[in-house]
C-alpha cells in the first residue's frame, strides 16, 4: 500500500488535469482547504501533497506542512518564477512545476516521490526496531484496570434471524463496540466471493473508511489471508519485514484503528473487524487483545451466516423476478399436489388470479391441466407439447409439463404455457400475404401465357374469311388452334393440380420404379433424345408413398433438367438412387445430375417458389409441385448448382429396416 496522495487546488481545470494524468499511478484525493490538508497530514504522515500555490491559503498550508510534517513531500504547481513559487522553493518543497506540466514528467515525478516516501518509511521502521540502550525503568504507577472485554457469547443467536444484512451488521457493530469498550468499530466484507471489500457497517468511522473500496487481490488482503492473525499497533514491532510493518501501519492510520482482526469463513477471508481506542483512553493490553480475538470469532460466524442469507435472498429474488417477468406461463406443484408457483402470465392465459390458487389443489386450473401436472409428478410426461383453446379466456395455448426431481425422488412438476394467439395472428397474416401474392403472380403468369395463344388464334381467325378457300391455310389454322388450346388446357390442369392436389394413397413403393417411370414420361412429353442414365442400389429399401405422385414429382424434375440442356454440347443426365450409408440410415436418396449451365444466382433461392421459371413459356409450377410431394412424404429436396451443372437431391425416409431385393440395373434412355 503506497502513501496517500492528496491534491489542494482552487482551479477546477487544474484539478481535473492532474487527477486524470495521475490516474494510472496514484489514487488522488482532492481537498478544498488548508485545514483539510493539515488534518490529512495528522492522519497520514508522511504523504504526497500536490498543491496549487497561487493563493494565500495554500501558501500558509505549505508553510505549516513543512514546519510540522517535514517528511511529507510537496509538489508545488504555479507560474514559474512568480513570488508564490519562489517562496515555495525556499520552503524546501520536493518539486516546483507549471500547472500544464507534461503528463509523463508529472507521472515520473510522482513515482519517484512514492519511492522516496517508501524509503523514509523503511528507515523509520528500522529505527523503531533497533533496540535502545537500557534505561532504569521508572517505578510502576498504579493504573486503573480496564474491565476485561467479554466475548459476545449469544451474539450468533441474537442476530441469526436478521433478514436485513445491513441492519444486522450495524447491530453487531454496536454490540461489539459496547462489549469491547471501544469508541470506534467497523466491518469490511464482500458482497459475494471475489468481489471488492467495502464497509458494511460502522460506528463513528472516518470519512475515508466509509468510501473506501479494497480489491480482493490487495496486498493487505493477501497478508491477512496468509498470516491469519490480528494487526495491532502494540504488536507492530514484531511484524517483519519492515515493508509489511509500514503497510499495516498505514492501514491502521487510514481506518483510524488500533486493532484490525481478520474474519475467516470456510478457508477464505470474508472481511475484517477494526476497532479504535478504548473508550477509557487506556492502551490495549494482551488480555484485552485476546478478548477482542474471541469477539472477532463470534462476529465472523454472524457475518458468514448473514452473507449466506443475503446471497440466498438475492438468488431467490432474482429467480422470482425472472419467473414472474417472462412471457411464458409457469405453474409448479409440489409432490403433495398443491400449487407452489403461479406467475402472472399463467393467470392471464387461464383467467385466474395467482392468489386464488397458490397453496390450493391444481384442480382449480381445470381437470385437463391438473391431470397433466399430477401425471408429471409420477414421471408420466408427454414428449411433445399439448395444444388446446382455453374454455375461459378462449386463448390458443401450448402446454408442456416436466417432472421436478432430485435424483430418483420426485419433488413435483412444472407446466409451461405459451400463448399461441400472437403466433396464430402472424401466421394468418402471412398466409393472407402469401395468398394475395400467389394470386397476383398467378394472374400475371396466366395473362402472359394465355395472351400469346389467343393472339395467334385471333390473327388466323381474322385472316380466315379472306383465305377460307386456301386448304393449306385451313390446315395451318386447324393445327395452330388445336395446339394452342391443348397448351392452354395443360396449363390450366397444372394450376388446378397445384391448387387442389389429389389425396395421396400410401403403400410400400420402390423409389427406383418411380424414378424410371418419371424419366419415361418426361422424355415422352418433351419428345427428347437427350440421354438419361439411371442406376439404383440393388438393396434399395422401400418407402411409404403414393406411386403416382412420386412419378409425377420425378417427371417434373427430369423435365426441368432436359429443358436446360438444349443448348449444351454433349448433354447428359445421371440419376443415382441409393439406400444411404450409416450416417443416413433409414432413408433413400436420389440424385439427379445434369451437365447444363446451372441456375442463375438471381433466382437460385427462388426455384421452389410458384411462377419462378427460366423458360420463355411456362408458369414455373413444376418444382413447387415436386417439393410439396416430397414434403408430404416426410422427406426433403435440395438443389446444388454451379457453372458445370445442377444436381437435385431428393431424400425420402425408408419404411422399415428390412430391404426389398431389387435386381441391379442400369437403364439408359437415349432414343426417342
Amino acid at each position: 500500500m503506497q502513501a496517500p496522495c492528496v491534491l489542494l487546488a482552487r482551479d477546477d481545470d487544474i484539478a481535473r488535469r492532474v487527477t486524470g494524468q495521475l490516474h494510472s499511478c496514484a489514487q488522488v484525493s482532492r481537498l478544498e482547504s488548508g485545514a483539510d490538508v493539515l488534518a490529512e497530514c495528522r492522519k497520514h504522515d508522511p504523504l504526497l501533497l500536490v498543491m496549487e500555490v497561487g493563493w494565500r491559503e495554500a501558501l500558509e498550508a505549505c508553510r505549516e506542512v513543512r514546519r510540522e510534517y517535514p517528511d511529507t513531500l510537496v509538489i508545488a504547481l504555479g507560474v514559474m518564477r512568480s513570488d508564490p513559487m519562489i517562496e515555495a522553493a525556499t520552503l524546501g518543497v520536493y518539486a516546483c512545476e507549471s500547472p500544464d506540466v507534461d503528463r509523463m514528467r508529472l507521472q515520473d515525478l510522482v513515482r519517484h516521490a512514492f519511492a522516496h516516501l517508501a524509503l523514509l518509511e523503511e528507515n523509520r521502521a528500522l529505527r523503531d526496531s533497533t533496540p535502545a540502550s537500557p534505561e532504569p525503568a521508572p517505578a510502576p504507577r498504579p493504573q486503573p484496570r480496564e474491565t476485561a472485554a467479554k466475548p459476545l457469547g449469544p451474539l450468533t443467536q441474537v442476530f441469526s434471524n436478521f433478514h436485513d444484512v445491513e441492519a444486522m451488521l450495524h447491530g453487531v457493530i454496536e454490540t461489539a463496540a459496547t462489549t469491547a469498550g471501544v469508541s470506534r468499530a467497523g466491518i469490511f466484507a464482500q458482497a459475494q466471493p471475489g468481489s471488492d471489500f467495502v464497509l458494511r457497517g460502522g460506528l463513528r468511522c472516518l470519512p475515508d473508511a466509509e468510501t473506501l473500496t479494497v480489491a480482493s487481490d490487495d496486498s493487505f488482503v493477501r497478508w491477512m489471508h496468509e498470516q491469519a492473525h490480528v494487526a495491532a499497533r502494540m504488536t507492530l514491532p514484531h511484524i517483519e519485514p519492515p515493508a509489511t510493518r509500514t503497510m499495516i501501519k498505514r492501514w491502521l492510520d487510514r481506518l483510524g484503528a488500533e486493532v484490525i482482526l481478520p474474519l475467516h469463513g470456510h478457508n477464505r477471508l470474508i472481511g475484517w473487524l477494526f476497532v479504535g481506542h478504548l473508550a477509557s483512553g487506556i492502551p490495549f493490553d494482551h488480555d484485552t487483545l485476546n478478548h477482542l480475538i474471541a469477539v472477532a470469532h463470534d462476529v465472523a460466524v454472524v457475518l458468514e451466516n448473514g452473507l449466506l442469507t443475503e446471497g440466498a435472498a438475492i438468488q431467490k429474488t432474482l429467480a422470482e423476478t425472472v419467473l414472474g417477468s417472462i412471457p411464458a406461463g409457469i405453474i409448479a406443484i409440489n409432490a403433495g399436489g398443491s400449487v407452489q408457483w403461479f406467475n402472472e402470465s399463467a393467470g392471464h392465459m387461464l383467467g385466474i388470479e395467482p392468489q386464488d390458487v397458490i397453496g390450493q389443489s391444481p384442480t382449480l386450473l381445470g381437470s385437463r391441466l391438473a391431470d397433466m401436472l399430477i401425471r408429471a409428478t409420477q414421471g408420466e410426461i408427454a414428449e411433445d407439447s399439448v395444444k388446446w383453446t382455453d374454455p375461459i379466456t378462449h386463448l390458443p395455448l401450448s402446454i408442456m409439463t416436466r417432472t421436478l426431481s432430485d435424483g430418483d425422488t420426485s419433488l413435483g412438476a412444472v407446466a409451461i404455457l405459451h400463448d399461441l394467439s400472437r403466433e396464430r395472428l402472424l401466421r394468418e397474416k402471412q398466409e393472407r400475404i402469401d395468398r394475395a401474392t400467389f394470386w397476383t403472380e398467378l394472374a400475371a403468369a396466366i395473362s402472359h401465357e394465355v395472351r400469346n395463344p389467343l393472339v395467334a388464334i385471333s390473327t388466323f381467325a381474322q385472316l380466315l374469311p379472306d383465305r377460307h378457300e386456301d386448304p393449306e391455310f385451313r390446315e395451318q389454322f386447324s393445327q395452330l388452334a388445336v395446339g394452342e388450346i391443348s397448351r392452354l388446357n395443360a396449363m390450366i390442369d397444372q394450376v388446378n393440380d397445384f391448387a387442389n392436389p389429389p389425396e395421396l394413397c400410401f403403400r410400400d413403393v420402390n423409389l427406383a420404379d418411380a424414378v424410371t417411370q418419371g424419366v419415361k414420361q418426361a422424355k415422352a412429353h418433351l419428345n427428347s433424345g437427350i440421354p438419361v442414365r439411371v442406376t439404383a442400389d440393388p438393396s434399395l429399401p422401400p418407402v411409404r408413398g403414393d406411386l403416382a405422385a412420386l412419378v409425377d414429382c420425378f417427371q417434373h424434375i427430369v423435365s426441368n433438367a432436359i429443358e436446360t440442356l438444349h443448348e449444351t454440347t454433349d448433354p447428359s443426365i445421371l440419376i443415382v438412387a441409393t439406400g444411404g450409408d450409416k450416417a443416413a440410415a433409414g432413408q433413400v436418396t436420389v440424385r439427379i445430375q445434369d451437365n447444363g449451365p446451372g441456375i442463375p444466382p438471381s433466382i437460385a433461392d427462388k426455384v421452389f417458389s410458384p411462377f419462378c421459371t427460366m423458360k420463355a413459356r411456362g408458369i414455373g409450377l413444376g418444382l413447387p409441385i415436386a417439393k410439396r410431394t416430397i414434403t408430404d412424404h416426410g422427406g426433403h429436396i435440395d438443389i446444388e448448382t454451379g457453372t458445370t451443372g445442377t444436381t437435385v437431391v431428393v431424400v425420402v425416409p425408408a419404411t422399415v429396416p428390412q430391404q426389398i431385393e431389387t435386381p441391379h440395373y442400369e437403364a439408359a434412355y437415349s432414343s426417342r
